[in-house]
């Protein structure tokens, strides 16, 4: 029975480390630019493409003239904007919190799982 409840101890705690790591290298990667943003610029580099300012609904209004698109607009979005909505996950709204804080769980008991996983193969200490 021990030795079932440690397979599926350790399956779990495999697969839980293969779905959080696309989150870890998306949180480490965003994190990483968005604690240098003022030293790479990030905050000065606008996008404007007209599908990102859409899905920001920021799009024109049909009957807008272009000349005024600047106005109504701004600049854009900033690059910093974008990645900090990637690494909350605020990019896709509710849904996209929601995966995130599910991926902070999951290293949460990845971090807790492995420990156990290995304070349990630990040899025993030999008395003196």
């Amino acid at each position: 029975m021990m030795d079932i409840l440690k397979i599926f101890r350790l399956r779990w705690h495999r697969r839980a480390g293969l779905a959080a790591a696309l989150f870890l290298i998306i949180l480490a990667v965003t994190g990483f630019l968005l604690n240098h943003a003022r030293s790479f610029g990030l905050h000065t580099v606008y996008l404007d493409q007209d599908w990102i300012l859409a899905f920001y609904n920021m799009d024109l209004p049909k009957d807008m003239p272009p000349e005024m698109a600047e106005q109504y607009r701004g600049s854009g979005i900033t690059l910093e904007k974008i990645l900090l909505d990637i690494h909350t996950g605020a990019i896709i709204g509710l849904p996209g919190r929601i995966v995130s804080d599910l991926a902070a769980l999951a290293i949460l008991f990845l971090s807790a799982s492995g420990l156990y996983n290995w304070w349990r193969r630990r040899p025993p200490k030999r008395k003196a």
